[in-house]
């Protein structure tokens, strides 16, 4: 699978480190390669791990995700492509470079100048194929629970919490709203459920 990096950004990469352009480009797309699989994995342990170790900077943009991940998730994931340090100088200066062009068109969740804040190693995944199709599921099952006659702030807090399992503490204290906010909407969304017609 193609890597979603521009090609300046390529090119100053290679300039910042002692690996030509089409080196680079090769590890980029091996990168991509296996963190395109791994996509979903990531994403998960961003909503119900949080404190180990994927943190999403992107999620706006609907041709890649940038994520920063922990040095050890890094290792255990993409350590087997057993790169030099030069050559992941040169990778990180072309993400990093990659994520402040996003952020610049306003697709980052973080302002440019938080990209340089963020723990980790930055990692630009591409969506893989079948990623549209997932989203038209994702649509039909919201508009299907509006049709059950749920609310949004109730179709919203049943699919993050009974869908996507992320803990309700985090996911209450992300809306800025009470715990208990959040458990009345999932249980006045299960009622609907129960009784309807």
């Amino acid at each position: 699978m193609e890597h979603p990096i521009r090609p300046e950004h390529v090119q100053a990469g290679a300039l910042a480190a002692p690996v030509s352009e089409d080196e680079l480009n090769e590890i980029l797309t091996d990168i991509q390669s296996v963190a395109s699989e791994k996509l979903a994995k990531f994403l998960e342990d961003s909503l119900t791990h949080r404190d180990e170790g994927v943190e999403v900077l992107n999620f706006k943009n609907l041709e890649e995700v940038v994520l920063a991940v922990h040095p050890s998730i890094w290792e255990e994931h993409l350590g087997h492509l057993d790169l030099s340090e030069e050559e992941r100088q040169a990778v990180q200066e072309v993400y990093y470079n990659h994520s402040l062009s996003l952020a610049e068109d306003g697709y980052n969740n973080l302002q440019p100048k938080a990209i340089d804040e963020f723990q980790g190693i930055l990692l630009v995944v591409k969506r893989p194929e079948g990623w549209g199709t997932a989203r038209l599921a994702t649509a039909w099952q919201i508009i299907e629970f509006a049709r059950e006659g749920l609310r949004p702030a109730e179709i919203l807090d049943y699919w993050i919490i009974e869908n996507q399992e992320m803990p309700l503490e985090e996911w209450a204290a992300d809306r800025g709203v009470e715990k208990e906010a959040v458990r009345k909407n999932i249980r006045q969304a299960k009622s609907k459920f129960r009784y309807k017609g």
